[in-house]
């Protein structure tokens, strides 16, 4: 609650459309201080198992991290992976299955009805 009340106060100070000189003193940049919210909002939704939203403001977090300090500002860079693992760890990738020719045998299987087959002695 107080995650998501830091990310709201920090976006509507924010707001290009907000009257606020604070905007102009920005640049009509988001403030640094958004990404660092938006983040600690993230990992407080993955710990209540809401993971879609959990990435989203991992992605809100790295998106406005790189806006603010710029793509290779260490803590964007941070922001990014934090994206990333969290993307990794919600979806992972499925496990491909083993392609094998018929016939054939995997590596660990020791039997094949096919050994004995032709060796008469």
């Amino acid at each position: 609650e107080h995650a998501q009340c830091a990310v709201q106060l920090l976006e509507e100070s924010w707001d290009p459309r907000g009257i606020s000189g604070l905007v102009q003193a920005l640049d009509k940049k988001p403030p640094a201080l958004l990404a660092v919210a938006c983040h600690n909002m993230a990992t407080q939704l993955e710990h209540l198992n809401d993971f879609k939203g959990a990435l989203k403001m991992y992605q809100q977090a790295a998106e406005t991290a790189a806006t603010s300090w710029g793509d290779t500002h260490v803590k964007a860079i941070h922001m990014q992976e934090g994206y990333r693992a969290a993307h990794a760890r919600f979806y992972p990738p499925e496990p491909q299955p083993e392609i094998t020719r018929k016939g054939s045998r995997k590596a660990h299987d020791n039997t094949n009805a096919d050994d004995d087959e032709g060796e008469a002695g």
